[in-house]
């Protein structure tokens, strides 16, 4: 580990890397940080300074992570998981689609649908579309099919709580 981030230092990215994927969480103690999975590469064009109605504001922003944009979103103290996906109208429909999108909420298996993050994925399909239609280039995103067809064991969540030492 320590290697790696000797290494980043050197490259002169380790501010900006550890910048990006640092996202508070409401669940965590008081001074612990949710810290973004290795591999995640920044947002793309479609994903930056994104307005959202509804009050709800974009926490994180990734680009491709197992064929879908995946985005942290916070409305108040709910923060939750929004996987955006191609549109497949032949294949299983997210929780809002569009033209372009299926937007999949990452619920950690709870199987029962959250109306505050059900309305926060429209929020984020309705902004997307926005900017697909503005001719804004849209990433290779898979399917939902595709997706699960060639990553059966993915990790899909991108954050992982990380607790400050007490003290």
């Amino acid at each position: 580990m320590l290697q790696r981030r000797r290494f980043l230092s050197a490259l002169g990215v380790a501010p900006l890397a550890l910048s990006a994927f640092r996202v508070a969480r409401a669940d965590a103690p008081r001074g612990a940080v949710a810290l973004a999975r290795p591999g995640l590469v920044p947002a793309g064009p479609i994903s930056h300074e994104l307005a959202l109605a509804g009050g709800y504001d974009v926490v994180a922003a990734y680009g491709l992570h197992y064929g879908a944009l995946p985005f942290v979103l916070r409305l108040d103290e709910a923060r939750f998981q929004v996987d955006v996906l191609r549109r497949d109208p032949e294949g299983r429909a997210g929780v809002h689609n569009t033209e372009h999108f299926s937007l999949f909420l990452h619920d950690h298996g709870r199987r029962a649908t959250d109306p505050v993050e059900e309305r926060g994925a429209r929020a984020l399909g309705a902004a997307l579309e926005r900017r697909a239609r503005a001719g804004v280039a849209l990433p290779a995103l898979a399917t939902f099919e595709e997706r699960r067809t060639r990553f059966p064991d993915g990790m899909f969540a991108v954050t992982s709580t990380v607790v400050a030492p007490a003290g």
